[in-house]
């Protein structure tokens, strides 16, 4: 197996291409029982992209001679697959671990072609052909077949191409003519791929009751980590911690009343591939519901309240005062009144309006009423709209009164108030608004109508560069942003060099209105912006970026610039402008040497641990080198301090409960100055007590109450937040006293005495030993060896008194001895 990597700096694209002559051999084996089915949710496949694609492969191979390869429908479904495997898990093995030329079925010769990222297909085909083991690939004679993947994922784009020397079966004309084609993609994967997992949705996010979200997890690409994608909880599990709140029907989550529940969504065989999100239902929603139309009202003089009906999505009739409450508008004379309704309980924060007409009875002073009618109903802010009024019936002269409103609310201002059928109207904001006439005839009748006018923003664009001027290397942000027009607004940018013919595509049309490009010589670039609105309206921008050549800049650092003896310092290298790559040399010395001693010499490593061998004063040297030759220099000081030690005391390891004891903070090594922490815990207590908090004060005294052994902990830190522990052990004992006793004071010659072995106070366990005087003698009997008994006895023959003596001692070696006497008769 040959494998070929290309990078393509411009676009962020890789490259891998693998090909087999010989027998192809997968890239990790994996347990089956750790890989994971996972979707990529919405991946759309781009079939007409990858016949333009084919279409230029072949235009390459046609001007050298070479027979067209022919799209295979097998490799055609198999290239989309393996592009959004890519997305997941950029790697000439697929994301379970197996090889990516699996999904090249049949042929002997066989090869691979994978891009991440791709933001041109001109650029990528130009690579291909600039290096020349993947040049041969493309110009191969005996390749027959071909598959190209392409999707778009997240406004990402990927690529896989799949080549063979099978007789290929053609794929249909009527395929390759689909533009876009979205669906989810099923993939397998081993967890260690699965990095950064995360909700794609924010804490507390709000949906409305009826409605449903999607409970995916956001991934991270394992080798593009600025590049994600979606995953749908297919073959995962996903817990609610409040199904009153959410109900999971198997793909969407459904809000069922107000209120917050955790949705998680993780994998039972690989529990740390998890995430959650806390939602937040705040009301069912009135697009779910149906609303009864409101007939024709008929005038009375008094105000008119129709009721008003509405069936929720299970088609039932909601109630009011529950669901919903209405108040009404204009309701009173003839003309357009409104029924404003609010929602209620779980349709909380729904709001709608229901309009309906009132007029005159057939017999009450002749029919009465008005229409209102608008020069245009849609109109550019700024422009002045036309509001005419006819009157049909009512006695003459009429006084006509205009106003306004703003779309959603009730709050009417009058616009003019006169004997003229008509008005001209200004809006001052781009949004829609309801323009009102009410007209009273001389009898005092009165009469309403209204219409709807929308102001909206002219469609314009202002386009922008971060930094205008930059130097090679630096990264230029190009942002478009559109003023007016109609949703949904798209964006296409591309760039051309300096002294170039052709744009480059940097992004098609895409709702992203951001795009990042990284110069790579001198000169005036000139990027084209193109803008279109929602309605097909386009404006087309051009923006210059002028770039110089850069100075190289070294960026590096070390941290920590204190540190105790044995501890790590990080020496990290970074530069910008020169000439990429970069290469860097660590160096350090001891203040007072003279030579430097090299630590890494001229490597691409960032990063180097550097651990002090002693402690005191260091200079520290960090060389960066671009790919021109040029070096420069960056230096840094740090101070090694000795070891910090604590060595605190106590005033006696033992003592009697009641009894003070002062324990002594000292310490060494380290930045002073120090702080000292105490604290104190029984072997009895489960957790410590604190005597006192971190401070400048070196004692604390403290009075055990009970016997027995406490653990007295000391803490130690110096000015550079290092902490060191050290346990002290304190025993508190009560006097130790023999409570040994005889079984009787006196006995017959030949009979045994019993001696009942007892001790209080001490500190347990004790031990006793035990010896005897005889009458008429003065020297006590060899004693026994100190045991743990609980009685002895003794068979006693001369006649007369004997002394038992009894020793007890306790676990500290507290000796008390008890003598004990018993006649014999």
């Amino acid at each position: 197996m040959n494998t070929k990597t290309i990078n393509r700096v411009l676009s962020l694209l890789l490259v891998v291409i693998i090909s087999a002559g010989a027998a192809i051999v997968g890239g990790v084996s994996a347990n089956a029982a750790t890989v994971l089915k996972v979707q990529i949710s919405k991946v759309n496949r781009l079939y007409s992209e990858a016949k333009s694609f084919l279409d230029k492969i072949n235009d390459y191979r046609e001007a050298n001679g070479k027979p067209a390869l022919i799209m295979d429908s097998v490799y055609l479904e198999n290239a989309m697959i393996r592009a959004a495997e890519v997305a997941l898990y950029d790697s000439d093995t697929s994301p379970n671990g197996s090889s990516g030329l699996r999904l090249v079925t049949e042929g002997s010769d066989k090869a691979q072609i994978r891009g991440c990222d791709v933001l041109s297909f001109n650029e990528l085909l130009t690579r291909m052909k600039a290096n020349g083991e993947s040049n041969s690939y493309l110009l191969k004679t005996n390749f027959k077949s071909a598959g190209i993947g392409i999707v778009k994922i997240n406004g990402y784009q990927f690529v896989s191409v799949l080549l063979s020397d099978k007789t290929p079966i053609q794929v249909k004309e009527s395929v390759l003519q689909q533009d876009s084609v979205v669906q989810d993609q099923v993939v397998e994967a081993l967890p260690s791929v699965l990095t950064n997992v995360s909700s794609p949705y924010p804490d507390n996010y709000q949906i409305y009751c009826g409605s449903a979200f999607d409970p995916k997890m956001k991934i991270v690409n394992k080798t593009y980590p600025y590049v994600y994608v979606y995953l749908n909880p297919y073959n995962a599990e996903v817990s609610l911690t409040d199904e009153s709140v959410l109900k999971y029907n198997g793909s969407k989550a459904v809000a069922i009343k107000p209120g917050y529940c955790t949705v998680k969504v993780y994998f039972a065989s690989a529990p740390s591939i998890n995430c959650q999100t806390t939602v937040r239902a705040i009301g069912q929603s009135f697009s779910e519901c149906d609303f009864d139309s409101i007939p024709d009202q008929t005038y009375t003089g008094s105000p008119i309240q129709p009721s008003v009906r509405i069936k929720n999505s299970d088609g039932q009739y909601m109630k009011l005062g529950t669901d919903y409450s209405v108040t009404y508008e204009n309701n009173i004379n003839v003309g357009v009144a409104t029924a404003h309704i609010t929602g209620l309980g779980s349709y909380t924060g729904e709001n709608k309006d229901i309009r309906f007409n009132i007029v005159y009875a057939g017999g009450q002073g002749g029919y009465f009423s008005v229409s209102l009618s608008t020069a245009s109903p849609e109109i550019a802010l700024g422009q002045s709209v036309k509001l005419s009024t006819k009157v049909t019936g009512g006695q003459s002269p009429y006084t006509y009164t205009f106003s306004y409103a703003p779309y959603g609310t009730s709050s009417w201002t009058t616009i003019a108030s006169s004997g003229k059928s008509y008005t001209m109207f200004t809006p001052k904001e781009a949004k829609a608004y309801y323009v009102r006439v009410t007209v009273k005839d001389s009898s005092s009748r009165s009469a309403s109508s209204s219409a709807m006018v929308t102001a909206k923003d002219p469609f314009s664009v202002t386009v922008y560069a971060t930094p205008r001027e930059t130097s090679i290397g630096n990264t230029v942000k190009i942002k478009a942003s559109a003023k007016g027009g109609v949703n949904p607004i798209n964006y296409v940018f591309l760039v051309r060099k300096p002294g170039g013919k052709t744009w480059i595509s940097l992004q098609t049309y895409s709702t992203n209105d951001t795009i990042t490009y990284k110069p790579k010589k001198e000169g005036v670039y000139t990027f084209y912006i193109k803008c279109k609105s929602g309605t097909g309206e386009y404006i087309s921008k051009f923006l210059n970026v002028k770039v110089v050549a850069s100075t190289l800049v070294n960026h590096s650092s070390v941290a920590p610039k204190n540190v105790d003896y044995g501890g790590a310092v990080q020496l990290k290298g970074a530069a910008s402008g020169g000439k990429t790559p970069y290469t860097y040399t660590y160096m350090a010395k001891k203040s007072t040497w003279t030579n430097w001693y090299t630590l890494k010499n001229n490597v691409k490593d960032t990063v180097y641990t550097y651990r002090p061998s002693a402690s005191g004063d260091y200079n520290i040297c960090i060389k960066v080198k671009d790919a021109a030759g040029l070096e420069l220099m960056k230096y840094f000081d740090i101070k090694v301090y000795d070891k910090l030690t604590n060595s605190s005391k106590l005033s006696t390891a033992k003592t009697t409960p009641g009894s003070t004891v002062t324990v002594t903070g000292a310490a060494s090594g380290g930045k002073a100055s120090y702080q000292y922490a105490f604290y104190y815990k029984h072997s009895s207590a489960a957790g410590f007590t604190q005597l006192k908090a971190f401070s400048a004060a070196k004692t604390a005294s403290f009075s055990p109450t009970l016997a027995g052994t406490y653990t007295v902990r000391t803490k130690v830190k110096d000015s550079t937040g290092n902490i060191v522990v050290k346990d002290l052990t304190l025993t508190a004992y009560t006097t130790l006293k023999n409570t040994s006793t005889l079984s009787a004071g006196s006995i017959a010659s030949g009979k045994t005495i019993t001696i009942k072995c007892g001790a209080s106070g001490g500190t347990s366990p004790y031990t006793y030993s035990i010896c005897y005087k005889k009458p008429g003698v003065t020297i006590f009997s060899t004693p026994t060896s100190y045991a743990a008994i609980s009685q002895k006895s003794l068979v006693l023959s001369t006649k007369g008194v004997f002394t038992i003596r009894v020793f007890v001692k306790d676990k500290n070696g507290v000796i008390i001895s008890k003598d004990m006497k018993v006649t014999v008769t």
